[in-house]
């Protein structure tokens, strides 16, 4: 294998491409599948890192037409949001600690399952992240069953392809009120959605999370309340403020989308008495407030 120490921020792209080529070196056999591609990328290449495998389609010597020197089954297209999910179900099935092979149907396989031509393998353990890769590397495996493999192999044009450049939206509201001398309301309001910010920001610099806040300020003169030969003023001030944030991505697993990360959580399900339920669902209620503190 190669390598290289790099430092991107991958989160806002959907496939991760490249080209592989193989074929015999000097005339000893090389056959169809019996050697693999993969691509390692993570924040090390021991103990963090996603991995990718296809089977390799041999050239046959003589070979000009650029589909037989690139053949389709070869080519990786790597769906960053299969990445993602793959880790969420790995949470979910508490795998992280070791290294986990999945299909291309997210099915959990042995490291030495028959390939299937043109069909990605997935590798994860511990726990990389698409929003801080480190470092990545490139190489084959020999999956003949031989001692020893011989082959002559190319890879090319290691790229990102299409961003994920959807746009936001964002609101801003205020209000003030009053009633004779006796009441003054100011409010104001405002909002924003993943994916805004001005026109002369990337999409990787635009908004990562939905805001909402607000701010009431109520005053009150209550001493306009008592009967006006008392002439008293008693002013009172009210305020209150609120923000809420939704994150896109998991504050913890920083390139799972939250969303994808909650539908794969597991679900508490129970059969119990009917004394022993009200303390469950006590327990229950204090979880998920604990959970939900977590986030904010």
């Amino acid at each position: 294998a190669v390598y290289k120490a790099l430092r991107f921020d991958l989160r806002q792209y959907k496939y991760i491409k490249m080209f592989v080529h193989a074929e015999a070196y000097k005339n000893k056999p090389l056959h169809d599948n019996q050697a693999v591609a993969f691509i390692r990328l993570g924040t090390d290449f021991s103990d963090n890192y996603y991995q990718v495998e296809i089977p390799l389609k041999v050239t046959q010597p003589g070979s000009s037409s650029e589909y037989a020197i690139w053949p389709k089954e070869n080519q990786f297209s790597i769906p960053m949001e299969v990445l993602t999910k793959l880790k969420a179900i790995s949470i979910r099935n508490q795998t992280l600690d070791r290294v986990t092979y999945y299909d291309a149907n997210y099915n959990v396989v042995s490291e030495n399952a028959p390939y299937h031509a043109g069909e990605n393998r997935y590798v994860i353990k511990g726990n990389p992240s698409l929003g801080s890769v480190r470092a990545m590397m490139v190489g084959i495996k020999n999956v003949s069953g031989s001692n020893g493999l011989s082959g002559e192999f190319w890879f090319n044009e290691l790229r990102v392809a299409e961003l994920e450049n959807h746009g936001g939206w964002a609101a801003i509201g205020s209000l003030d009120a009053n009633a004779s001398e006796l009441l003054n309301i100011s409010a104001t309001g405002r909002m924003h959605t993943v994916g805004f910010g001005s026109v002369d920001q990337t999409p990787k610099q635009r908004a990562l999370e939905n805001t909402q806040e607000y701010d009431v300020m109520m005053n009150v003169n209550a001493g306009k309340l008592l009967p006006p030969k008392w002439n008293m003023q008693i002013p009172v001030g009210l305020n209150h403020s609120q923000k809420l944030s939704t994150p896109e991505y998991d504050p913890v697993y920083q390139d799972i989308k939250l969303e994808d990360r909650l539908d794969v959580a597991p679900k508490r399900t129970a059969i119990c008495t009917k004394m022993h339920c009200n303390m469950q669902q006590n327990a229950a209620k204090t979880h998920e407030n604990h959970h939900f503190r977590d986030y904010l």
